[in-house]
């Protein structure tokens, strides 16, 4: 049973009136504001349904389908990102289909496309977008451009690396079809 702790500008009913599509999700404690065009999350826990247009302030999401708003803090521990604006929080898990990252953390996941603007990313598997400025620290990059930041460790396969600073890690070689650790001289990838 979905329950609200805190709501500004209404009560419940109203609040499903004006976002039926919560009528389908699965939530505790929420805090939440209906005083704008779109819903406000101030708090509480998600634990599952699709999120259709919002600003999530805060609060723990557990599980579910993310398909637009915008994602200011709060922890994410799983489900399905579609689209929309990440602004700072902690990912843990899941899988990001597109849209816009610009800070936070992301600790695991996979992230299938989209752009990424600076944040700390601890591990996961990413398979193709833009990033731009940022600490990797490891994972394995399956393609993608890669436009500035720092490079911890992990494992590159292919993609295109336009600058930033490379400490350690592991590309993939044509020529022995295996792995192989690289460093960058600042112009071009070697073999250490």
């Amino acid at each position: 049973m979905n329950t609200f702790k805190k709501i500004t500008g209404g009560t419940p009913e109203e609040v499903y009136n004006k976002f039926p599509w919560l009528k389908e999700a699965e939530f505790s404690d929420a805090e939440v504001n209906i005083n704008y065009d779109v819903i406000v999350w101030q708090g509480g826990e998600w634990q599952y349904g699709i999120w259709k247009e919002g600003v999530w302030e805060g609060g723990l999401w557990k599980d579910g389908i993310w398909e637009g708003g915008e994602w200011k803090d709060g922890i994410w521990e799983g489900g399905i990102w579609e689209g929309g604006r990440w602004k700072g929080g902690v990912w843990k898990e899941g899988i990001w289909e597109g849209g816009f990252w610009e800070g936070g953390e992301w600790k695991d996941g996979i992230w299938s496309y989209g752009n990424w603007r600076c944040g700390f990313w601890k591990d996961g598997v990413w398979e193709y977008g833009l990033w731009r400025d940022g600490d990797w620290e490891y994972g394995v990059w399956k393609d993608g451009t890669w436009e500035g930041g720092e490079w911890e460790d992990g494992v590159w396969k292919n993609g295109t690396w336009q600058g930033g600073e490379w400490k350690k890690g592991k590309m993939w070689d044509n020529l022995t079809s295996k792995y192989i650790n690289v460093k960058y001289n600042g112009d071009r990838f070697e073999k250490i």
